[in-house]
């Protein structure tokens, strides 16, 4: 009896540390590949319909996916100030593990979801991006565009943004390239069949072919400060998004319509709809880490094992 008492007491003391080691090596991994984070603004971009996604990195295996190119919608919440304040100083330039619904729908309805959207669309193609960076002379938007590309870790998306976010339109102007090059580019979104196309195409007719003036037309204010114009200044915001970004357009509108109208009731539902989604990304999150932590423990069990058969060994000879 004492030796079976001795037994398990042996096993429950060797499944406590080995829970102790798995759980540490886990949070370690979680910390070092930002796990958190990068789930996090995956579950973002799936809720605003920032579709382009690709398997990346320890991600690929584990079937997480991350953005592959512009992410406009997710960007512009995301670059807000409240949100890049809760990163760390060592990450101000990444995505923090953990963000709040209040704080969520108060970037939300603070960012310039249309602008960032519909002027990441000239700026979808990286290497053209660069191009056309390296031929603006020095001096002015140039010098301003560099410097945002460094910071944007040449993200043309969180590029765009930063400028908007800066008051840089003349800067983001300079970006679009020449009149001749934003005509030609509205002309295939159109051929396309892209729905941003008419709103770009009367944006900038109405501008007179001058860039600036169409970058300033199209960075209105946010749908919180638009939200003091009463319900058909919303409903116009409403309407801007839809034609930027069909699919969120129709979601936040439904939540509009389902919050009767009211800007403060409408806040909540966009609280409520992030706390929903993120309980989905708890779940994705939850079931990584399970399986990361088998395979840690199959991997220290044969680990402990092979040490226990050269002891064996030893004692034999």
């Amino acid at each position: 009896m004492q030796v079976l008492l001795e037994v398990s007491i042996g096993l429950i003391l060797t499944f406590a540390v080995m829970a102790v080691v798995v759980s540490s090596a886990m949070e370690l991994a979680s910390a070092a590949f930002r796990m958190r984070a990068h789930v996090l603004e995956q579950g973002i971009a799936r809720m605003l319909d920032d579709q382009q996604v690709k398997p990346g990195g320890l991600f690929k295996w584990l079937g997480q996916r991350k953005p592959s190119g512009p992410a406009p919608c997710t960007t512009a919440v995301l670059q807000h100030p409240l949100i890049r304040a809760l990163s760390s100083a060592r990450a101000k330039d990444r995505p923090p593990s953990y963000i709040g619904a209040v704080t969520f729908a108060t970037a939300f309805l603070g960012s310039s979801l249309t602008a960032v959207s519909l002027m990441t669309k000239f700026a979808a193609d990286r290497s053209t991006l660069q191009a056309r960076i390296d031929s603006l002379p020095a001096g002015g938007p140039h010098d301003t565009i560099v410097a945002a590309w460094a910071r944007s870790e040449n993200d043309p998306s969180k590029l765009v943004a930063a400028l908007l976010d800066g008051g840089n339109e003349a800067a983001v102007a300079a970006l679009l390239g020449p009149a001749g090059d934003i005509v030609n580019r509205i002309t295939a979104l159109e051929n396309q069949g892209d729905p941003a196309a008419a709103t770009l195409r009367g944006a900038w007719n109405a501008a007179g072919n001058d860039p600036t003036t169409f970058v300033r037309s199209l960075n209105h204010p946010a749908l919180m400060t638009k939200a003091t114009g009463g319900v058909d200044a919303v409903e116009g915001a409403l309407q801007e998004i839809r034609d930027a970004h069909p699919h969120l357009g129709k979601s936040l509108t439904d939540l509009w319509e389902r919050a009767g109208r009211d800007f403060t009731k409408f806040r909540h539902e966009i609280e409520d709809w992030f706390d929903r989604e993120m309980d989905r990304v708890s779940g994705w999150y939850s079931r990584w880490t399970q399986w990361i932590m088998v395979g840690l423990a199959l991997a220290v069990a044969l680990r402990t094992q092979h040490f226990g058969g050269d002891d064996r060994s030893l004692a034999v000879a």
